[in-house]
Order: C-alpha cells, then structure tokens, then sequence
C-alpha cells in the first residue's frame, strides 16, 4: 500500500512538472491562485482571509475584507515593527537575540509586528522562534515571502496554535491607529523565488490600488521586494550597489503617492534607515548571522520599529545585539 501510494506520488510529481495538471491544482497551488512567470508562483493577494473579531494582550484585532484592524490601549500613539524572518545561525544564538529584540520591542510598546518571510517549510523549526517572538505581546503577523512554499505561513500558524500569530496570506493591509501598511507578499512575476512561493503581478497590484486610503492616515507599503529605485537611499539596492528590486512595485508606489517603504529585498541593502526623508528601508532579519551589505557594512539583526503620534511619524533601526546605540530617522 505504502509502495502504491509513493508511485501515485511520483506520477503527480511528473504530470506537475510536465504540466499536465488537473483542473484544480497544479504543484500544491490551487488554479485560482497559479500564475507563470519566471518562476511558477501563487499569487497571494488573491487569497481571502477569514473574517472575524476577537482579543489577546490587550489588543483587540478585526479581519474584514482581508483587512486586519488593531486597536491597542492608547489609539493616539501605536508602535509598528518589520522585521525579516531569521538567517541561518543556531538554535542557542537565535533564541538569545531573539529574546534581545524582545525585550526591546516591549520598550517601545508595540501593536504589531510584521514578519516578512523566512518561515521556511518545516513548521516545526519555525514554531519556536514564532513563539518566542509573539512574547512580544503585539499582533505577529507572518507574511509568506519568496523562499517557502505559498502554504507554509499556515501550517506555522497552526503549528503554533497562539491567537496572537496571525497568518498574513490573505490580508492586504494593517490598520493600526493612524498607520496604515499595505501588504505585498512574495516576488515580482516569480523572479528569484522558488516554485510556488508567493508572487504578484499586475492584476494584484491593481488589487491593491483599489483599497481607498484610510483617512488621515500614513501608508507605508510592506513588501517582500521592494521597489526598484536609484540613489543611495534607495532601499532597491542589489549586489555592488546596482538598482534591484521592481520596476511595477515603483511606479505603484509613485502612482498611489506611497513614500514609506518597508521590505525583506534585496538582502544587499539591508538595515540602512537614512535621515531626512520617508521611512524606506530594507529591513534586517529578526536574527541569526550578520549579513554583508553591498557597501562592506555587517547587518545586525534586529527590526525597523515605525511610531505614529498624531500626524507624526517616527522610524527606529532597532539592534540589541549590535554595539553602540540603534540608528533612527525622524
């Protein structure tokens, strides 16, 4: 029987490969989300979350219309951190810097925190970081980037199995106070993801560009790449320090005037916050070994930590575990 079942296994594994797909699914990736690109991807905006309302750590959360509310204690001031899921280290220099950032995050008070890939495809080695993390006591939202499978966010979720962790997939925003993040999960047409990870295209961005601003509210645009740009304070910066990124994600944010920019891509440039203008940065990962910017700089772990009191906001590059104090821009 076990014999039969991993020849059937294969046949579906050949017939995915050879695109001869059923009508429902093709490589795991139901026909309504599958799309071609460079890569076979999902496109994830397309995912409808559940709706439904309920309260943890002081907090009370709302998800309607694949919109997730926030509302903490003190409405006129709320704290929001991105951050990347872990680089590869081990599981004792992990567990310490990630009860680093903890602590840090709980002194700058915190509604949400946002996890922007990282979670891998093994639910039970992501389930004790996302634990730990949700210590934090603020809403963790996981949101699948473009080097795990489309579906793995929910097996962590469930894995997990706190009301606090929040499976991102379907949301296309988080409205916390006067904060309003619009989230984009995933590569640009499947470039430089692997086969049924999270992307978009231009009917997701159109998607998006149809959500009608909040008002009075900041919106910063959460991505997994961020958008293509020039300049040395583009966060679109790759290897050498030539533009990366997405050229479509740009002239979105351009279009919908979006000048706060947080995202997980290109790794090359991340954790450089600079003074004088929008929050736009690519965000360090949550913890595990330094990475090596473009420009010979190491990346400490950590999180961009953004506070909004009244019409003022605020971006903190948060770094416990880096020597001297955290960099920050007003």
């Amino acid at each position: 029987m076990v014999r039969a079942v991993r020849r059937a296994g294969l046949i579906l594994a050949l017939l995915s490969m050879l695109g001869g797909c059923d009508a429902c699914s093709c490589g795991g990736v139901p026909s309504s989300l599958r799309a071609t690109g460079a890569a076979p991807f999902a496109r994830c905006t397309a995912v409808q979350a559940d709706d439904r309302e309920w309260s943890v750590a002081g907090l009370s959360l709302a998800i309607d219309d694949e919109t997730l509310s926030v509302t903490g204690a003190r409405p006129s001031r709320v704290a929001v951190a991105v951050t990347a899921g872990p680089w590869p280290s081990s599981a004792t220099a992990i567990a310490g810097e990630m009860d680093a950032l903890v602590r840090a995050l709980k002194q700058r008070v915190v509604s949400v925190v946002i996890v922007l890939g990282g979670v891998g495809d093994d639910a039970e080695l992501a389930a004790p970081w996302v634990a730990r993390l949700a210590r934090v006591e603020a809403a963790v939202v996981l949101v699948p980037g473009m080097t795990e499978r489309w579906d793995a966010v929910a097996d962590v979720v469930e894995h997990v199995d706190d009301e606090r962790v929040i499976d991102g997939t379907g949301l296309r925003r988080v409205v916390a106070g006067n904060l309003e993040l619009v989230l984009l999960a995933g590569s640009d047409g499947g470039a430089y993801g692997v086969r049924d990870a999270c992307g978009f295209d231009g009917e997701d961005l159109r998607t998006l560009g149809a959500l009608a601003p909040r008002r009075g509210a900041t919106r910063i645009l959460v991505s997994t790449v961020a958008p293509r740009g020039v300049g040395p304070s583009a966060p679109g910066l790759g290897v050498a320090g030539a533009p990366a990124g997405s050229a479509r994600l740009a002239a979105f944010a351009r279009e919908r005037r979006i000048a706060h920019v947080l995202s997980a891509w290109p790794v090359e440039n991340a954790g450089l916050l600079h003074e004088g203008g929008p929050v736009a940065a690519v965000v360090p990962s949550i913890a595990g070994l330094p990475r090596v910017r473009h420009d010979g700089g190491r990346v400490a772990c950590g999180a961009v930590v953004v506070t909004a009191e009244g019409t003022t906001v605020r971006g903190e590059l948060v770094q416990p575990m880096r020597d001297g104090p955290s960099a920050s821009v007003d």
